[in-house]
């Protein structure tokens, strides 16, 4: 999926709108970036379950295997002057996902939507389905936070299924379906300590 839209047309046409599901129907190799950033709306639980962010060419999805974050599938679908559109999921959704659900859960107060807490310069989305559809400046990790691919292949291979089911479902979405490849954030993306 390309857009924000596509993904949601693609849970639906899937056997459950859950994580391990649209990340194992994912085309490959599917290029990951992982962190064990903890300043987030979605933080990773730690560098063994960390934050992964998913790359589908414009479209950003990130996911965690554990933690607070767990239930949630964020969207950052790019736009134009290192932006994007945010979207966000509670996880697994009812079939049929809507086209404004990505967006229904995500106004903070009267002017800010909880991506915008982190994400500087949130406006609204002219062209999107929905009120609190916005757009907002895009981030990268801190290089110290990364956890790399082979740590990531790791954490999949020591997952203990029997201890937790749905920690292994996501590493098993990852790398059981094709290769899977690193993919940085461009470096002119501020972090979220930059102002």
């Amino acid at each position: 999926p390309q857009t924000i839209q596509a993904a949601v047309d693609l849970l639906n046409a899937l056997p459950e709108a859950s994580v391990p599901c649209l990340i194992a129907a994912l085309d490959r190799p599917l290029a990951v970036h992982a962190t064990a950033g903890l300043i987030s709306a979605q933080p990773a639980a730690s560098a063994q379950s960390p934050r992964v962010f998913v790359f589908t060419g414009p479209l950003t999805l990130s996911i965690v295997p554990a933690g607070p974050g767990r239930d949630l599938l964020e969207f950052g679908e790019d736009r134009p002057g290192g932006e994007s559109l945010k979207g966000e999921l509670r996880m697994p959704a009812e079939q049929p996902v809507g086209p404004q659900m990505p967006y229904a859960h995500l106004r903070y107060n009267a002017d800010l939507t909880s991506c915008g807490i982190c994400h500087r310069d949130e406006h609204p989305a002219v062209d999107a389905a929905h009120p609190d559809a916005y757009v907002s400046r895009k981030l990268r990790s801190l290089a110290r936070e990364r956890v790399g691919l082979d740590a990531l292949r790791a954490e999949h291979a020591d997952c203990d299924a029997q201890a937790d089911r749905a920690r292994c479902a996501i590493f098993a979405a990852i790398f059981d379906h094709g290769p899977v490849i690193w993919r940085d954030f461009p470096d002119d993306l501020d972090t979220i300590y930059d102002r």
